[in-house]
């Protein structure tokens, strides 16, 4: 993605795993509330489905939170 996730494309999934090794070295916990913290974003760790370097981003709110969650995502990255 523009972001510098690598995304797996997800089968029939409501759901986005994204990889973000080149992003950051913390694990997917201490990424995953860092997010919350500064940008206000709830993301799943990875470890929480036994694989560290992604995290989850549901897929199951309206577009418009969805726009406004990339684009606080984007400005996160940009940090």
């Amino acid at each position: 993605s523009k972001m510098g996730f690598k995304i797996l494309k997800p089968k029939g999934a409501f759901y986005i795993f994204a990889d973000y090794s080149k992003i950051s070295n913390m694990n997917s916990f201490d990424f995953a509330m860092d997010i919350l913290k500064k940008v206000q974003v709830a993301v799943v760790p990875g470890i929480s489905f036994g694989t560290e370097n992604y995290i989850r981003i549901a897929l199951t709110v309206n577009i418009e939170k969805l726009k406004t969650a990339a684009e606080r995502l984007e400005k996160y990255i940009s940090f």
